[in-house]
């Protein structure tokens, strides 16, 4: 067993974090990961990871669930519609792989929902819009065409 030689430090005001909910409202958001997972049910469900990078509130994260492989036709229903409104505010027509939404930005209507039992209020995302002045267009790639008779690195 490694020994380690040193007091445990105090965190700092900057690393208490807080895990309250955030208030109700519009957040400026980027997607920060996708990720298929499988719930207790054995249904697999897609998390998307929201960081909120309002300036008041940056860095705190939100994780929506789209049960889009649910076997329950009206959950399924449900998650295809909340999903495609993600994917619209993200500027986007369609979606075939969720890795294409990483670093988007957009708006997030935040509420909140109640704990109940063991479980503290936690914030569920009630709507998406488009960020305002955001584009989320992908930079073209550049073609040059280059020629091998006079190539760019015989100089």
């Amino acid at each position: 067993m490694p020994e380690l030689d040193f007091n445990i430090l105090e965190p700092t005001e900057d690393e208490v974090r807080s895990y309250e909910p955030l208030p109700d409202g519009w957040y400026k958001a980027c997607i920060a990961s996708t990720t298929r997972k499988t719930a207790k049910s054995g249904n697999d469900y897609l998390e998307v990871e929201l960081e909120i990078t309002d300036a008041d509130h940056a860095g705190r994260r939100v994780w929506p669930r789209y049960h889009l492989w649910n076997s329950n036709e009206t959950s399924k229903e449900i998650s295809q519609r909340q999903f495609s409104n993600l994917v619209n505010a993200c500027g986007l027509a369609n979606c075939k792989d969720s890795d294409d939404l990483l670093g988007m930005h957009l708006d997030v209507k935040l509420k909140t929902k109640p704990g109940n039992g063991e479980f503290q209020p936690t914030n569920d995302v009630a709507a998406y819009r488009t960020a305002p002045g955001m584009t989320n267009q992908k930079a073209p790639i550049e073609a040059t065409a280059v020629s091998l008779d006079d190539p760019p690195w015989k100089d």
